[in-house]
């Protein structure tokens, strides 16, 4: 399987781009890539793999959540990636 990027964000880069329409009213099967900078200069990333298929729009909470709980308050740079799985 491959990934195809389908949304990305970066809090040094300001608000997040509307949602891309051939997917809102779908469900696909996303993958979630959580950056963010430390104040100390070192980079942790983490992913977030929903179990099944779900609408983007749906995903957007629980990545949310997981921004809340992963990133520290004093991130330098925070961003994700979300990807859609193709066969292709």
């Amino acid at each position: 399987m491959k990934k195809k990027l389908v949304l990305e964000y970066w809090s040094s880069k300001g608000k997040l781009a509307p949602l891309p329409a051939q997917y809102t009213h779908s469900r696909h099967q996303w993958v979630c890539e959580i950056v963010f900078e430390k104040s100390d200069g070192f980079v942790d990333e983490f992913e977030l793999k929903p179990t099944g298929k779900i609408l983007l729009r749906d995903l957007l909470p629980s990545l949310n959540e997981q921004l809340d709980t992963l990133v520290p308050s004093d991130a330098v740079d925070c961003g994700f990636r979300i990807y859609r799985y193709t066969q292709l």
